[in-house]
């Protein structure tokens, strides 16, 4: 490549960054601007992020704040990306919300350069540990699958999980542990914050077996369409379905736990095998007949508010339990521990 190719190179990779960086700019506005549109997905674990460290004391919620300053993608994924006017978001309210949506950011590394992402992608993203196949089956019959109970650790090696609750053991050994690295820290406390959102969504527990159509789950619900798009997406749209940073506040605000916290270990199996139930009574049972019809489901009015009062119930359980879990990890320790 001659010196003026080579010019013309880095012009045109530079034009690339910089509309990219414009685009996620956009992205951004929209979601933190005046009329915004975003998933529910990430509004909803932006909220109860939120709402879980507003239920800290000031010097735990400092605590929180400082060893996430020392995640390896701080710069990139977080500083960067923050929106420069704080009168839309606060920045403790920026950080703890966009760190509790990383590990979905670690799914694409959207915003960076094309060539990056895969390696990016090998390092960071987990894509099994946001859920865990507690399951149901459709009929009697399908019980010959004898599916094995996914909560017994059959983990080679301890540091890559298989599911939600070995991630989320995981994370706490680390995190107790004085040996891990600050930067280590930040990166599994961001994953905490998500995975435990994710373990009160009923379908991260459960997926529904059939001896025909799902020997292998129905990948908790992704398998079962609708005519807006498939059951587990209409669960995770339910407790807020668009908006900006006064959607998310106000639904952190409705969520908000005011009690005491305690500082008693929060029993993750316990929380994911609640939501499994949850997914047997509450999503999938008054849904079998249509399953078994082999028809595109259709959700009445009674299933869809009955859907949201249980994403309500659940949103707020999972505000009091992450504050629960940084409390108990956070509370001894003096200011900005590193």
């Amino acid at each position: 490549m001659t010196f003026a190719s080579k010019s013309v190179h880095k012009k045109l990779i530079t034009r690339f960054d910089n509309q990219r960086l414009l685009v996620f700019s956009l992205l951004m506005l929209v979601l933190f601007g005046a009329t915004p549109s975003y998933a529910w997905n990430d509004l909803a674990h932006r909220a109860i992020a939120i709402a879980a460290l507003r239920s800290l004391p000031a010097e735990t919620q400092q605590n929180v704040l400082a060893t996430l300053q020392k995640h390896p993608r701080y710069r990139q994924d977080f500083l960067q990306l923050q929106p420069k006017d704080q009168t839309i978001i606060s920045s403790s309210d920026w950080l703890i919300g966009q760190a509790a949506v990383w590990p979905d950011i670690a799914r694409g590394f959207e915003h960076e350069r094309f060539f990056k992402r895969d390696a990016l992608r090998k390092r960071y993203h987990r894509g099994n540990w946001h859920y865990i196949n507690f399951p149901i089956y459709l009929d009697e019959a399908d019980r010959q699958l004898n599916i094995p109970d996914p909560s017994v650790a059959t983990d080679a090696d301890p540091s890559e999980p298989h599911n939600v609750l070995a991630a989320m053991n995981f994370i706490h050994a680390a995190m107790l542990n004085p040996a891990t690295k600050p930067a280590d820290r930040g990166l599994w406390l961001a994953w905490a914050l998500h995975l435990l959102a994710d373990a009160h969504q009923p379908l991260h527990s459960s997926a529904l077996f059939d001896t025909e159509r799902w020997p292998r789950g129905d990948r908790g619900g992704n398998d079962q369409t609708l005519e807006e798009f498939n059951l587990h997406g209409f669960w995770d749209y339910v407790l807020l379905e668009k908006g900006g940073a006064k959607d998310i506040d106000a639904l952190a605000q409705r969520l908000a736990f005011k009690g005491e916290l305690s500082a008693q270990l929060v029993d993750v199996e316990g929380l994911l095998r609640d939501a499994h139930k949850l997914a047997i009574e509450v999503v999938y049972n008054p849904l079998l007949e249509q399953i078994r019809a082999e028809k595109q489901i259709e959700l009445d009015a009674a299933y869809r508010a009955k859907a949201a009062a249980y994403a309500q119930r659940q949103g707020a359980l999972a505000v009091q339990r992450t504050a629960q879990w940084l409390q108990g990890l956070f509370h001894n320790e003096g200011p900005n521990k590193e």
